[in-house]
């Protein structure tokens, strides 16, 4: 599902406080005047029609134990690169994921009572939960 660039949330922070709304120096002329038109209102998808291509993915995670600070700044890290991108024209491919095999995950799996493939289905689905 595409989202509206953050630009527009410029806007509503702008208009919130009755502040000049002021446009970062980073983003490009297309971005500029999609802030500074009457609509605002333009898809991501609408951006990158003529965009070059950016791919940016976080680590694999195991599956061996719940999520920690560690997965949150390396995820955070990863979608604050492909929100800048997104800005600067490029048409980004964000993509993360679990790793589901190892000896490590097979221990979690029995110090839990579990199987692996059903210890690795319960912790991918809380990652898959967070978001």
């Amino acid at each position: 599902a595409s989202s509206r660039p953050a630009t527009l949330a410029l806007r509503r922070a702008a208009a919130a406080t009755r502040a000049p709304l002021a446009v970062p120096l980073v983003m490009t002329q297309r971005v500029r005047s999609l802030v500074a038109s009457a609509a605002g209102t333009a898809e991501v998808s609408d951006l990158t029609a003529d965009a070059k291509p950016f791919y940016v993915t976080t680590p694999i995670y195991y599956v061996n134990g719940s999520p920690h600070l560690g997965h949150a700044y390396t995820t955070l890290a990863c979608d604050v690169l492909a929100r800048f991108k997104r800005l600067d024209g490029y048409e980004v491919k964000f993509l993360t994921g679990t790793d589901e095999h190892g000896q490590k995950v097979e221990q979690s799996a029995v110090a839990a009572g579990e199987t692996p493939q059903a210890f690795a289905d319960r912790v991918s689905a809380t990652f898959r939960a967070l978001g």
